[in-house]
């Protein structure tokens, strides 16, 4: 894991699992590819794995639970992020 991912990738993961567990179906399309991120060890085999799905829904899905990782570590800790 980089440096710059210790702070707000392992709420990533958490956001990415509480995502799974109360919005979506297991009957999704997009299931099976967010279960396989939030076993994830590092962002960069995140994007290995939408490279692989090639779906923009669940881009979107981990976008923005990226960017509300990011915001809640800023919020809580004043660590602003590029």
């Amino acid at each position: 894991m980089l440096r710059s991912e210790s702070l707000w990738f392992p709420l990533f993961i958490r956001c990415c699992e509480a995502y799974l567990h109360y919005v979506m179906n297991p009957l999704e399309t997009d299931y099976e590819p967010m279960q396989r991120v939030t076993q994830c060890e590092n962002f960069r085999q995140v994007r290995t794995l939408l490279k692989e799905y090639n779906r923009p829904s669940v881009d979107f899905i981990v976008h923005r639970e990226q960017v509300d990782a990011k915001k809640a570590i800023t919020r809580d800790y004043g660590i602003r992020f590029r």
